[in-house]
Order: structure tokens, then C-alpha cells, then sequence
């Protein structure tokens, strides 16, 4: 994407990359970047058993990643977790009516269109939570398949079988979601296949890794352990914790701590809750990210119609625009474009979507929405003595945006080596872009995922003190036609003795 239509949309936008609707991934991914794509997303619940698409798609954006010019693009491999999966069917597409009767059983496969099969290791785990669900015959709990497209009334479990009563019908496929509604089950978080995915993604360097399922801030440190002692990657791996079970909504606030970004997961969220909670569990999650400075990505259903279909409902674009309004910083597409009749329309339908909702926030929002967003991050993390530092990093930020819109500057400039400083300016929701400049092509590529932040990459010399990065910066700036002589910039960043991450310095700056 070019610099022209970057700067107008400062939304992200995270795609998942399914199959193959061009000549070729890498011409896909170029089309999908045009239409606006930021962060292209590789679910591996659906990866090839050789990762032959995935190498090649990974390959390839490690080789775009951040040039000087044309697509800037960032990788999430999504690991898939314990996601309890229907086996393989009798017969695909096959539609279920309501009050039918069938039967469900531990199994990889079924040669019956009347039993469900549920694949082992998971497939036990589900029938010892339903058994302690359903102490009674009399007694039965919901399942739904998909993200509860269908729900079945689940009673009388034994010996790894259960019957079961279609309550809502529908088209069912092998492979589909299986959910049993309010059962914490006892299941491993990291598993095996997690581990061999996970590998394959560090190796060929993804920018984020999605760990579903999370239930407790444990989770996260358990893979990042992983990922240092087993895989021996000393750099770390920024990991994106799925919202999507009740554990986690109770335990959010150590999770977003630990975690480096959020994702709403609504489909699997409204699943575990009750549906009319999901809303105001991705308000309060919009929020804590702002608070702490830490990307969070709305995702499920945003565009789900134009799966099929040329347009979105009414109901999609507005749940898209109030997704913006309550402060992402970013919304992401599935099955729209992993197997969607029209990927391109939708991310262009997305985008359009976006700079209306931006348009509204900029003449809409208020100075008093930042100073909570400043003192709630103070009550956040405390008093101590490398808090107050925190705090000062803050302010300096807060103060960024501040003058950025007294003064009418073009673009807010950022020299930063870890990448803190911009996420703490993009917090604040400048109404123009904040272009963050360092040595670093993973740390730059890692800020794709915040809001209204693009990234360059600088030439790393010998003798690169602030006042050369800075000159640098402005010559790659005016190089890229971002800005032309006589215009005002904020320019902030670190300067030497400040430690690594923080921000103490804010200043005018006039191109020359």
C-alpha cells in the first residue's frame, strides 16, 4: 500500500489467508495489500501437513516486510490450540433437522449420518466434562457446532457416547467447531501440534503468534518458556493472547499484562458466555489495551455476509465502525477471505468502513477521553520508583498528540529502537500518522498491528547517535514524499542515558 491511501486510514487490517483466489500466493498477497490489507494471518488449525503454502506465503512477506516504498506487511500464525473438532462425516454439507435424533461418539470418523464423531485426544476431555455436566439422564447440556450455527441438547453420556437432539438445524461439514456451552474442560492449552506449528512459524520468523484458547497469563508464559528453551530463540516472539473462553474473561487483566496484543475471538467467546455479553467484554478489552499500550484486534463475523454475498448488511458495517469507535486497533477478517467468494471487495469494503468511522472519531473525540486513558495507565500499574519513569514515558506521549493537534502538524514522527514509544503515542488516537522510524526491520514490522502507526526502516551506521537517526529520518521522509519543506513535525524518542523503551524527548521540528 502506498503512502497516499496509508495515510488516509489509520485503522489496521488483518486478513486470513485461505486459498488461493489468484495466479499465485504472492500476486494474491500483493492484490489483498492494494485493497488494504496491513497483517496477512495464517490460521494453522487448516495449514498444510508439509506447510508448503505456508513457507511460501511467509517467505514471501519476510521479503516484502518494510521496503521504502509500496506493501508494508506484517505475519500472524494462529495456533489452533485445544479446539475440539468434528470428525470426518458420512456425508459433507449434510443438513440436520430439528428434533432429530443422533448419537455422539469418540471417534475420528463415521460412516453414519446419524453419529457425530468427536476424534480423540480431545474427544475424551469433552465426554468427561459433559459426564460431570450431565450427573442425571434427565439432565442435558447445549452443543453447538460451527459459531452456533447448529445446537444440539447433549444428554445421558456413558463409555464415550452420548445422545443427542438437533435443538437448532443446519448444513454440517467434517472439521467444524464443537463447543459444549458452559464446560471448563480439562484440556492442555499448548499441545502437541502447537508445538510442531510453532516451531515451523519461529523458524521462518512470523511477526505475531496467536495463542488461542488462553485461559490464565500462565498460558502465555508457558509457550514463551518454549519458545526460548526448547526452540533456542533468544528474540522474542510477540504473542497475541484470543480472548475466547470464560477463564480468560476472568482473568483479563493479568492477561493483557502479560500478553504483547489482544484478540477478541468473538465466535468462540459467544460461545463459552452468554451472547449478550460478548459486547461489553470487547468494550472493557478495547479499553485495558488502550491503558496499557498494547494492540487489540476486534475479530468473527465483522463481514461475514459478503462471505457469499457483494454487500454487507447495514448491521455488519455498523458493528465494523463501533468496533473503531471503541477503540481497536485493529479488525480482522476470516473465512470472508480464507475461502470468500470476493476477499478483495470485502478488505476494500473494510477500509472504506474504516475512514468513515476515523472521520467520525477525529471530529468527535475529546482531550478529556486521553487524560483517562493517561491516569487510568497510572492506576494500572502502581508507584514504584521504574513506575514513575513509566509515568513520565506517559506524559511525554500524551503530550505528543496534544501539540500534534495544536500546532496542526502533518504527521507525528517517532525515532524508537524497541518500538514503546509509538505504541505509547498510538494509544492517544492521533488523527494523523505516526510514522516510526529505527534500525530494526522486526521491531518496525511488529508496529503494523498499531493503530495509525507505519513503519520505516533506517539504514544502521556507525556513527548513529539521535541527531544522525533524525536526519536520516527526515531525509527518508522527504524521499518518500510524506513531507515537502516548511512543514511542522512532532518528533519524539529516547535519548541515551533514558533507558531502552523510554521516551524523553518531544520537540518541534521544521523540514528543511
Amino acid at each position: 500500500m502506498h503512502w497516499k491511501s496509508v495515510e488516509q486510514r489509520l485503522t489496521k487490517i488483518v486478513a486470513t489467508i485461505g486459498r488461493n483466489h489468484g495466479g499465485s500466493y504472492p500476486k494474491m498477497l500483493e492484490e489483498f495489500a492494494a485493497c488494504g490489507m496491513d497483517v496477512a494471518r495464517l490460521n494453522m488449525s487448516h495449514c498444510d501437513p508439509d506447510y508448503a503454502k505456508e513457507h511460501e506465503i511467509l517467505q514471501w512477506l519476510q521479503t516484502v516486510g518494510v521496503p521504502d516504498t509500496g506493501a508494508r506487511l506484517a505475519s500472524l500464525g494462529d495456533l489452533q490450540g485445544p479446539k475440539v473438532r468434528v470428525g470426518q462425516l458420512a456425508q459433507e454439507n449434510d443438513v440436520l433437522e430439528q428434533h432429530q435424533d443422533l448419537v455422539i461418539r469418540v471417534a475420528p470418523d463415521s460412516a453414519s449420518t446419524d453419529v457425530l464423531p468427536i476424534p480423540d485426544p480431545l474427544g475424551t476431555a469433552v465426554f468427561n466434562g459433559i459426564s460431570q455436566a450431565c450427573r442425571t439422564d434427565s439432565q442435558s447440556i447445549q452443543l453447538l457446532l460451527g459459531d452456533g450455527e447448529v445446537v444440539l441438547d447433549v444428554f445421558a453420556p456413558k463409555n464415550g457416547e452420548a445422545r443427542a437432539r438437533v435443538r437448532v438445524g443446519g448444513k454440517i461439514r467434517s472439521r467444524m467447531g464443537f463447543t459444549p456451552r458452559g464446560v471448563d474442560l480439562d484440556i492442555e492449552g499448548f499441545t502437541a501440534k502447537d508445538r510442531v506449528d510453532l516451531k515451523f512459524l519461529v523458524e521462518n520468523q512470523v511477526t505475531f503468534v496467536g495463542v488461542s484458547f488462553v485461559r490464565s497469563a500462565e498460558d502465555l508464559r508457558r509457550i514463551r518458556y518454549y519458545i526460548r528453551d526448547t526452540l533456542g530463540c533468544r528474540r522474542p516472539v510477540p504473542l497475541i493472547a484470543k480472548i475466547e473462553t470464560a477463564s480468560a474473561v476472568s482473568n483479563i487483566r493479568s492477561i493483557v499484562e502479560e500478553a504483547d496484543a489482544i484478540m477478541v475471538a468473538r465466535g468462540d467467546l459467544g460461545l463459552q458466555l452468554e451472547i449478550e455479553e460478548v459486547p461489553q467484554v470487547q468494550k472493557r478489552l478495547a479499553y485495558l489495551c488502550r491503558v496499557a499500550a498494547k494492540p487489540c484486534i476486534i475479530a468473527t463475523q465483522m463481514l461475514e455476509s459478503m462471505t457469499f454475498n457483494l454487500e454487507p448488511t447495514r448491521a455488519e458495517v455498523t458493528d465494523v465502525f463501533n468496533a473503531i469507535l471503541d477503540g481497536c486497533d485493529a479488525v480482522m477478517l476470516s473465512g470472508e477471505t480464507s475461502r470468500g467468494d470476493r476477499p478483495h471487495a470485502t478488505i476494500e469494503m473494510m477500509h472504506r468502513i474504516a475512514l468513515r468511522a476515523e472521520l467520525w472519531r477525529t471530529s468527535n473525540r475529546t482531550q478529556a477521553e486521553n487524560d483517562r486513558v493517561l491516569m487510568d495507565s497510572y492506576e494500572a500499574r502502581g508507584a514504584s520508583d521504574s513506575e514513575a519513569l513509566a509515568q513520565i514515558n506517559d506524559k511525554i506521549a500524551h503530550s505528543v498528540v496534544a501539540l500534534a493537534d495544536a500546532i496542526g502538524s502533518n504527521l507525528i514522527a517517532a525515532v524508537t529502537a524497541s518500538g514503546a514509544s509509538a505504541r505509547r503515542i498510538s494509544r492517544f488516537r492521533p488523527h494523523m500518522a505516526i510514522v516510526a522510524a529505527g534500525t530494526d526491520n522486526q521491531v518496525m514490522r511488529e508496529l503494523l498491528l498499531s493503530y495509525g502507526t507505519y513503519p520505516i526502516v533506517l539504514d544502521e551506521t556507525d556513527n548513529m547517535n539521535f541527531d544522525n537517526r533524525v536526519a536520516l529520518f527526515e531525509k527518508r521522509l522527504r524521499t518518500l514524499n510524506m513531507v515537502k519543506k516548511g512543514d511542522l513535525l512532532v518528533l519524539c524518542g529516547g535519548q541515551p542515558p533514558w533507558p531502552r523503551g523510554g521516551t524523553n524527548m518531544l520537540k518541534v521540528h521544521i523540514v528543511e
